[in-house]
Formats: C-alpha cells, structure tokens, sequence
C-alpha cells in the first residue's frame, strides 16, 4: 500500500509538470488567427503601451478585434469592459481553447485504479479490508486530486505569433 502510494503521487506530479511544461508556439495570418478564435477562447496579450490584458473575443474583423476584457494590469488606460484593439497592436497572443478532457481523465483514471483494488479484495482473507479501504481511497481522493490536475492541464495557454499577409 505505502509503496504504491510512495510511486504514483510523485508520478502524477511529474506528469502534471510535464503536459503543462512547455506553451506551444504557431505563426499564423491574420485572417487564419480570426477564423481560429472564437467566444469560447480566452485571450491573453500585452498591448504596445505594456498593459497586460486577458479576455474573450467578441468579434474579429479586418481592422481590429472586438474584446471583452476581464483582467488588466492598468485600469485607467484600459478599464474592464469592451474594447477594440486595433490590428497593428496584435502581434504575439496566448489562446486557451476550452476543454475538458484533462478533468474527465483525471477524474476517471484513479476511479478505474480503485475499482479494480476493491475488486481484487474478494477472498484476501485478512488482507480484504485493507484493499478495500486502500480502492475507497483511491476513488475519493485520487478522483477529486486527479479532476484538480487535469483542469490544471486543461487551462494551458497556446501563444500565436501574427504574422504579416503574403
């Protein structure tokens, strides 16, 4: 028991660490970029003057993007609310696509791991409600670890340079 436990811990950090590592990069057009983004996605740059902001697209046009900002670093310069930015200004933006398949996995992974230690516990003798405490653990709290760990996955921004149209 300690000894799994002393093995898949350490494991599922390290693999944690390793999926959310790295923030990959893509060079696309303008056009490209604003076929790509939808509402769904949420928006992080730094605009020319240095405000960091984050939010949700609203439109994409020729001229610029329509965006909703949630978080901004200045407050007086680009208040929360919609604003327009101008295409001149986007060059480098991290996108987050919405998902959900890092929290499904997580969760369900250590279930299945504790269904099959509760399953193995029948005819153990003295070792039945060792396997079956150690499966009902393992469903508590490696599920509701694991949901924590794969949303972490989830949330992992992709940074897209703007390039210039051919």
């Amino acid at each position: 028991m300690r000894l799994l436990l002393k093995r898949t811990v350490p494991m599922l950090m390290l693999l944690a660490m390793v999926a959310s590592a790295g923030i990959a990069q893509n060079r696309v057009t303008w056009s490209e970029f604003s076929m790509r983004v939808t509402p769904r996605h949420s928006i992080r740059m730094v605009l020319p003057d240095g405000t960091a902001i984050e939010g949700s697209p609203l439109e994409m046009k020729p001229e610029g993007m329509e965006i909703r900002i949630r978080k901004t670093s200045n407050r007086q310069a680009h208040p929360k609310g919609v604003m327009t930015i101008p295409r001149v200004a986007v060059t480098v933006v991290e996108v987050r696509t919405p998902r959900s398949r890092g929290k499904i996995i997580g969760t369900l992974a250590p279930i299945g791991v504790g269904i099959a230690l509760v399953a193995t516990a029948y005819g153990r003798g003295d070792d039945t409600y060792v396997r079956l405490f150690a499966g009902g653990l393992t469903m508590a709290g490696g599920g509701v670890g694991g949901f924590f760990i794969g949303r972490a996955v989830d949330r992992r921004f992709e940074q897209v340079v703007i390039a210039a149209e051919k």
